[in-house]
């Protein structure tokens, strides 16, 4: 390869050398050809034929180049696929030689397979490369467990990968996959199994000795940057519906990657700040405890998980906004009874339905009803329901006949617009207390520096989105008011 690019080096180099005389050589005639006399006239036919030969014999030796540097690279082009090419026939015939002498599970195939999936990706096989880099995590999970940390890299490859392929589904099982791995490598699994008895704070904090709080800093910042990569992931797949699931799955999930956001500032804050007087813990309660400024690290930890919880609390409220009133929980029943009673003439068939002939009753004063006229009517209230009575005519004797309706509850559907509007109301108020949190952390420390810069363009970022998910919400409400 060095060969081939010094010799491409070169091409290029002749090439630019051989453009540079011609401009030379033109620009140099050019000022003797303006001081010739009228006299001269012949000297300057010879000169300007000169130039004119110069200038063809230059462009003629720049495209000679320019062929001679696309044969080049066409060849360097097509030794580098035969070099991949045989590079991928050796990999092959170790990994059957490996497989031959130590078993199709030894560990040295794990590289193998591995840098065999790099060259399929390189020469965008990503079918044949998802292949590989699936038998090297098969490798390692046998050979190393199941929550070996030597996946990690392989199962970023397979997202990667399948990114590009576009195969969604593959994607958010590799994301689940990798999440689940980190999480067992990197929470703070002392201190969950102290809350999941349900101790207080300040009781698991006693249990945990200074020692172990120190040998599981480091991993608070792995362990956030798990949940910043798995959230955003499944964010991005929500507003794009990558996955093509229905809106009630959208929401679940987006509550689901809230929760974890939630959980995660909390387990992270319970180590780096200490439980205030009252017990509580988190991030309110460390800075209202007057806890000194953070590290850098532990910052920039609870900095990027607060943002991402308030992504999360307003695309939960974005969801609900999108979603139709039957989505939510109403109170009572959603359908309601209700007798409707018209007239009928003795032996006879209405001609009209239940609701056209009430209507016109009591919109049509004197019309004719089923062939009747100088009809008689009043509206009665019989347990909420309208009824009709029609007096009999002079003409012929009539009869009321009832029957019961289905129809909407109307008291059920305000229960709806009412559960609606309170979970609004509740994702926007968690969005304004995290965007607090993340001034009340990034007060002490704003400065001038391009850190600092990001970190205002966040919380600018946030307040303009918390203050349109205000103004959606009430129009979203005005909308459903009818």
């Amino acid at each position: 390869m060095m060969k081939q690019d010094r010799r491409q080096c070169g091409l290029n180099s002749m090439l630019i050398n051989v453009r540079i005389a011609a401009y030379i050589l033109a620009l140099a005639a050019l000022p003797a050809m303006a001081q010739i006399e009228p006299a001269q006239e012949s000297a300057v036919s010879l000169a300007e034929t000169a130039a004119a030969t110069a200038l063809v014999e230059a462009k003629i030796a720049a495209d000679e180049a320019g062929i001679a540097a696309a044969e080049a690279a066409e060849v360097t082009a097509a030794e580098a696929a035969q070099t991949r090419l045989a590079a991928r026939q050796s990999l092959q015939e170790r990994i059957d030689i490996l497989a031959t002498e130590s078993g199709p599970y030894a560990v040295s195939l794990i590289e193998v397979h591995f840098d065999l999936g790099r060259l399929y990706q390189i020469e965008n096989l990503h079918e044949e490369a998802a292949a590989s880099f699936a038998d090297a995590l098969q490798l390692v999970r046998i050979s190393e467990g199941l929550y070996s940390e030597r996946q990690i890299a392989v199962l970023e490859q397979l997202i990667s990968v399948n990114k590009t392929a576009e195969n969604w589904t593959d994607v958010d099982n590799n994301h689940h996959l990798l999440f689940q791995i980190k999480k067992q490598l990197y929470q703070n699994t002392k201190r969950q199994a102290l809350r999941s008895m349900d101790l207080p704070n300040q009781a698991v904090n006693n249990q945990i000795d200074s020692s172990s709080v120190e040998n599981n800093m480091a991993d608070n910042n792995a362990w956030a940057a798990a949940v910043i990569e798995f959230g955003e992931w499944k964010l991005y797949a929500s507003r794009a519906n990558l996955l093509r699931r229905s809106s009630t799955i959208h929401a679940h999930e987006i509550e689901e990657v809230h929760e974890l956001y939630s959980d995660a500032i909390e387990e992270i804050s319970e180590t780096v700040f200490s439980s205030g007087p009252d017990g509580a813990s988190g991030v309110s309660a460390g800075l209202s405890a007057g806890i000194p400024a953070l590290a850098a690290a532990d910052k920039a930890s609870l900095v990027s998980l607060l943002y991402g919880k308030a992504q999360a609390e307003y695309e939960i409220a974005q969801t609900l906004m999108r979603m139709p009133l039957d989505f939510f929980a109403g109170q009572g029943s959603p359908y309601t009874v209700r007798t409707v009673c018209f007239p009928v003439a003795a032996g006879g068939v209405p001609q009209q339905n239940t609701q056209a002939v009430w209507f016109k009753a009591a919109y049509e004063p004197g019309s004719s009803v089923s062939g009747f006229s100088n009809a008689s009517f009043e509206a009665t209230e019989d347990g909420g329901n309208p009824n009709l009575m029609l007096a009999q005519t002079d003409t012929a004797p009539v009869r009321r006949v009832c029957t019961s309706e289905r129809v909407e509850n109307p008291a059920y559907r305000a229960s709806q617009r009412n559960e609606q509007r309170m979970r609004l109301d509740r994702a926007a108020m968690n969005m304004r207390a995290t965007i607090q949190d993340l001034h009340a952390i990034l007060a002490p420390g704003i400065s001038d520096n391009s850190v600092a810069q990001v970190h205002r363009e966040r919380l600018t970022e946030l307040n303009q989105m918390q203050q349109a998910l205000v103004r959606d919400s009430r129009r979203n409400i005005s909308r459903w008011a009818w």
